[in-house]
């Protein structure tokens, strides 16, 4: 299937010589897990190709913008790379941990590796926007954007093709069987102008309870 995406012209786009800028230009680039700190800016231009992850934990402000591309197809499955805490920290393309103010704008992120593809998890204040997700998985498991234990989050103006589902809204898990730093509720959390599609990539019986987990 072909995707083409029209993109809206950004306004003072980062460059090489920005102060604070973590800034992969046009071309293939081999990033492995990109941590970012306080305030600092990933920028992927129009034309990068970047393979890796980004993890940010207990930060204020980072921003990953850019019209380039984060891929994960040389990861190989999702306990290839831990990028976060726990079974559901290996593999995340973007793993945010007690972020706040965090941005997300106008990226695509391409084949997450059996991973949820945007793990944010005890986020305050995060902003998505404009961000494209396409998983042409055969796994199970490559949710889009799931949102845990955060407040004040919003997602827009998204495009999100999984195997599984594409933008969860939840707590903890670990907060149903016992006290976690993350065991809060998940509030003022706002998701619009977003076009999801499930892609069922091979048949499940029709007592699969994994086919019924798509939205």
């Amino acid at each position: 299937m072909l995707h083409l995406f029209a993109y809206t012209p950004e306004k003072n786009p980062s460059t090489s010589n920005s102060p604070g800028v973590r800034y992969y230009g046009p071309g293939v680039h081999e990033a492995g897990v990109i941590d970012l700190r306080d305030g600092e800016t990933l920028y992927l231009a129009p034309g990068a190709w970047v393979t890796g992850h980004v993890r940010s934990i207990g930060t204020k402000n980072i921003s990953i913008l850019g019209r380039g591309v984060l891929d994960g197809s040389s990861a190989g499955d999702r306990g290839a790379v831990v990028v976060g805490s726990g079974s559901y920290g290996m593999g995340n393309m973007v793993y945010l941990e007690k972020t706040v103010g965090a941005k997300i704008e106008g990226i695509t992120i391409f084949n997450s590796p059996e991973a949820w593809t945007v793990y944010l998890t005890g986020t305050t204040g995060t902003r998505v926007d404009g961000v494209r997700i396409l998983n042409p998985s055969v796994h199970y498991g490559d949710d889009g954007f799931d949102i845990v234990s955060s407040s004040d989050v919003r997602v827009e103006n998204i495009f999100v093709r999984t195997n599984d589902d594409c933008v969860v809204v939840k707590n903890s898990r670990t907060s149903i069987r016992t006290t976690s730093p993350f065991a809060t509720p998940s509030s003022g959390t706002c998701p619009r102008a977003a076009t999801v599609s499930r892609s069922v990539s091979k048949p499940q019986p029709p007592n699969s309870r994994r086919a019924l987990r798509g939205h």
